[in-house]
């Protein structure tokens, strides 16, 4: 029995150690891993995987692709107050958004110029808009350690340039003519109309969360930086999240959140915009299809010198609660990235109705924004329904600077606990994850095995745990599993810890196990926990490159 078991330890032992070479490319494993906790995640994951690379500092290099393009914008589409519950002609701020007689009143539309998001380098497959993103180009993420190539494509009339607020960066990168800059660090500076440019961007350790900012990803602003007042307030801005490294999903995104929002808070001066002149003559011609030849630049000089009406004071390029798609589900984790940008009336207070934010660990109803600063909070809304999201300035609310967002119940039933708050709360109960001896990236979570637990899956050396809802989430359509927390063995920890593991005293996390060895099904380990309802069986072991459930557990 002695000879057996040292004989079982020693394969086992064998077996670790192989399988944790496999753990050793980090990253591959953990996005494989992190496919299983997002629909929408893996389907990204899977359209870049061939895409991503290994970045210098030990994340992948992900690729954006983004088009600067002309568009016809709508300040106050359908032309209702949804603040005051009027039609836009009926309501005393809103009105003059209704009346269209230029240049003494200019209504609510204007050609703008926006960062439009494709998923290939031809610029063939548009990104699929987001309604709550409104004027903004993009939200994209990165994960602390990863490199974006972010590849500017300009449609534009006028030449445009991509800066990014705090990923690092050489000058020939920095997207804006500045000191300091050597030959050849020019070309980013502006990309003139019909030209492409990729820039260069890591997301270093700088470029993340700390402890102290309480959250795992921060938002950062993208602009065009040529003309910086004309182009941002002609539309050219976007949003990158920067998640912890270790904390993210496929895509970058922060796993312990279940939904993000990106708001920039700006009052827009039409009268600075990049393609003002283009705009105006557009207005002046009636609006036809393209701006009119017929006008000529005397005409256009002399209206844009005498216009009213063209501050229009937005959230996402939207008034007076046009801005959809700000939805989630009671319960869930939500992050609202906010910034502002503009000049010294841009002072902006946004304020939640029917909900408070952790801001820097302080719970808060409202944050406050200067130009070009930035904010990340979080949200576990409670009260279900449609609220005001506004600037508390009474002027900026006043001129429509309002959005709303709506909470949806789960019905008669509580809801259960969404994957974002599962992951949370794991990842709280054992701080964050930490780094191995060989500092190869791997790092240990504790499985999330325990009261409602419902199945483990194993592959290439790492263990998920996930519980299971039977809820339909009222937005997502859909019944799922939401994965909880995961565990990668390294060479260093397999190696001291397999004589354990066989022995059936798993350490680090894993709660109790017992090892079943088979001659034909190989090794198997029951995890276990003190209080669970059950137990799951996984297999460390074989060649797949995708993880196989072993065994479903019937949820209490």
């Amino acid at each position: 029995m002695a000879h057996r078991r040292s004989s079982a330890s020693l394969r086992f032992l064998q077996l670790a150690l192989g399988l944790v070479l496999l753990a050793r490319s980090a990253p591959a494993v953990r996005r494989q891993v992190r496919q299983l906790r997002d629909p929408a995640a893996r389907a990204n994951a899977a359209s870049t995987a061939e895409e991503q690379d290994v970045a210098p500092l030990g994340g992948v290099v992900r690729r954006v692709f983004v088009d600067a393009q002309v568009v016809q914008w709508d300040y106050f589409p359908g032309g209702f107050d949804f603040v005051s519950g009027v039609p836009g002609e009926n309501s005393s701020h809103a009105r003059q958004l209704t009346e269209f007689d230029p240049p003494r009143r200019m209504g609510s539309r204007f050609l703008k110029l926006r960062f439009v998001r494709f998923r290939d380098a031809e610029f063939r497959e548009r990104w699929p808009d987001e309604p709550a993103l409104g004027l903004l180009g993009f939200l994209f993420h990165a994960e602390v350690g990863d490199r974006v190539l972010f590849t500017l494509r300009n449609s534009a009339p006028v030449a445009v340039s991509a800066h990014p607020h705090g990923l690092k960066y050489t000058k020939g990168n920095e997207g804006l003519p500045a000191p300091g800059q050597g030959p050849g660090e020019t070309a980013d500076d502006s990309i003139a109309p019909g030209q492409t440019f990729t820039y260069t961007w890591d997301a270093a350790e700088r470029s993340g969360p700390t402890a102290v900012d309480g959250v795992s990803s921060l938002g950062w602003l993208i602009h065009s930086h040529v003309d910086e007042p004309g182009d941002v307030s002609a539309g050219l801005v976007g949003f990158v999240a920067v998640t912890k490294r270790g904390w993210a999903r496929p895509d970058g995104s922060p796993a312990d959140v279940d939904r993000e929002f990106a708001l920039l808070w700006l009052i827009n001066d039409e009268v600075k915009s990049s393609v003002k002149r283009q705009s105006m003559a557009w207005a002046l011609s009636g609006r036809g299809p393209s701006a009119a030849s017929n006008v000529s630049a005397d005409e256009v000089a002399a209206a844009l010198a005498s216009a009213s009406g063209t501050m229009l004071h937005a959230v996402n390029g939207r008034l007076f609660g046009t801005l959809g798609g700000i939805e989630m589900v009671e319960g869930e984790r939500v992050r609202w990235y906010s910034a502002a940008l503009g000049d010294d009336r841009d002072l902006h207070t946004p304020h939640w109705h029917g909900g408070t934010v952790l801001e820097r660990g302080a719970r808060v109803d409202t944050v406050t924004l200067l130009p070009a600063t930035h904010s990340t909070v979080d949200m576990r809304p409670d009260a279900v329904g449609t609220f005001l999201l506004h600037c508390h300035v009474d002027h900026h609310m006043m001129m429509g600077m309002v959005a709303n967002w709506t909470v949806h119940g789960c019905g008669a039933e509580p809801c259960a606990p969404s994957e974002g708050q599962l992951a949370f709360e794991r990842l709280a109960a054992t701080g964050p994850a930490v780094a191995l001896p060989d500092q190869s990236g791997v790092a240990w979570r504790e499985l999330g095995i325990g009261a409602g637990a419902a199945l483990v899956v194993a592959a290439a050396g790492v263990l998920v745990a996930a519980r299971c809802s039977e809820r339909a989430d009222p937005l997502r359509r859909r019944r799922g599993c939401c994965v909880t927390g995961y565990a990668a063995l390294s060479q260093s920890t397999a190696a001291a810890e397999a004589e354990e593991v066989a022995e059936g005293k798993a350490q680090a996390g894993l709660g109790g196990a017992e090892v079943d060895e088979d001659e034909e099904d190989g090794i198997h380990i029951v995890l276990t926990d003190e209080g669970a309802a059950g137990a799951a069986a996984l297999e460390l072991g074989g060649d797949e490159e995708v993880p196989r459930l072993l065994h479903q557990l019937p949820t209490p």
